[in-house]
């Protein structure tokens, strides 16, 4: 198979990819990386091509404004595509933070089985900020790893 690459909303691509009966059922590995319902805009800079961030300088690459209840209907119709996408072997590992993760594992709970949840991957980082006193530190990330 050739490579290809979409540019567009991921939903319109994972239709596309469905279509093509070559791909549909035969995908070993998924990864996704969501946006965190943070209601916020990510911005790209100059000289800061490879990074994007919160920061209010420079141009915007993405608007992060589904929360709540929208964004789980927005990440549910996306991982429904992407389980038909899958092979019976295929596996998907969803990138998610603390503040919405609970929520989201409940919905992959759903989608693609209790029994089929693997693991909850831990991503600890180090950061530059100071935590506020008597605050545990919010210095990771999770991700889950689901099979079909």
């Amino acid at each position: 198979m050739k490579n290809i690459l979409i540019n567009g909303d991921n939903i319109k691509g994972l239709e596309y990819l469905l279509e093509d009966n070559n791909i549909k059922g035969k995908v070993d590995l998924c990864y996704i990386d969501p946006p965190f319902a943070t209601n916020g805009n990510f911005t790209i800079t100059n000289g800061r091509a490879s990074t994007i961030s919160n920061s209010r300088n420079g141009s915007i690459a993405y608007s992060d404004k589904l929360t709540g209840s929208k964004f789980i209907a927005f990440l549910k119709e996306r991982l429904l595509l992407i389980r038909e996408l899958l092979s019976d072997k295929g596996s998907i590992y969803l990138h998610i933070d603390y503040k919405i993760g609970h929520y989201v594992k409940i919905l992959l709970d759903e989608i693609f089985g209790e029994n089929n949840f693997r693991r909850e991957l831990i991503w600890q980082y180090q950061g530059s900020w100071v935590e506020p006193k008597n605050n545990f530190p919010k210095r990771h990330q999770s991700i889950y790893f689901y099979t079909k």
